[in-house]
């Protein structure tokens, strides 16, 4: 009886204290566990901290680069206008060297009825520079630039060879400008004073656009109508029979 009673309080006394050994187990061992959890931690605290630094100095550079690039692009138009400047000064000095200048064209008296005024050949040299450098600031797009280049060559003289031109083109710039009603002026200038003008037929067709942006359909048609009956086998009386074909 007794021997059974020791082996079933064995039995009974190893099950009652097999959860304080287990527990003693693990209660051992989480010492070790805490600390690798502390460890893993601070490890991902001091990965976190390395990134916002990294992240902190990709922005300083980015914030950087944008101030550069900036500087490089307005250093880039700053010296851009100034070679332009430059330029057109060494092209105007140029012009002016007596070396450069032709010789003077010998007229002879005119006669009676003759109107034809007398020019030499560094005054159309002038004219020809101012007309030049007027193009190449409208087709840069510089066509404020370009009107009063226009106007250098109408005030140095209205009847040079160029004149036409300029006017046109003058008329032109302010088309470009959206001042629709100054460019009709303008070009109309062409047919009044230079009636015989190989832009006459491109300035009476830009007309008829300038009008037509204006909304003024019944004056575009007339001018378009215009350049069918006067310029029949020119580009332009292509340009408004197109334009005629949406008109009423």
């Amino acid at each position: 009886m007794t021997k059974r009673f020791s082996s079933a309080g064995t039995a009974i006394l190893f099950v009652a204290l097999a959860p304080v050994v287990i527990s003693g187990c693990s209660f051992f061992r989480q010492p070790a566990n805490a600390e690798a959890t502390r460890e893993d931690v601070t490890q991902m605290r001091r990965e976190q901290t390395d990134m916002m630094a990294l992240l902190l100095e990709l922005r300083t550079r980015l914030d950087t680069q944008d101030q550069t690039l900036s500087g490089l692009k307005a250093d880039t138009n700053l010296a851009l206008n100034e070679l332009t400047d430059k330029l057109e000064s060494l092209m105007a000095r140029t012009h002016d060297q007596p070396a450069h200048r032709p010789a003077p064209v010998v007229v002879s008296p005119p006669t009676p009825g003759d109107t034809t005024t007398a020019r030499t050949g560094g005054d159309t040299g002038d004219i020809q520079a101012s007309y030049d450098a007027a193009k190449r600031d409208f087709s840069r797009g510089n066509y404020s630039m370009a009107i009063a280049g226009f106007d250098a060559v109408l005030a140095q003289d209205p009847q040079n060879s160029l004149a036409d031109d300029a006017q046109y083109w003058k008329g032109e710039g302010y088309y470009s400008l959206g001042e629709i009603d100054r460019a009709i002026q303008e070009l109309l200038k062409v047919r009044d004073l230079y009636p015989g003008s190989n832009t006459l037929c491109a300035a009476t067709y830009k007309v008829g656009l300038a009008f037509l942006r204006k909304q003024d359909e019944p004056t575009a048609k007339r001018y378009f109508e215009t350049v069918v009956r006067e310029c029949p086998n020119s580009p332009e009386a292509d340009g408004a029979k197109d334009k005629l074909k949406g008109l009423h």
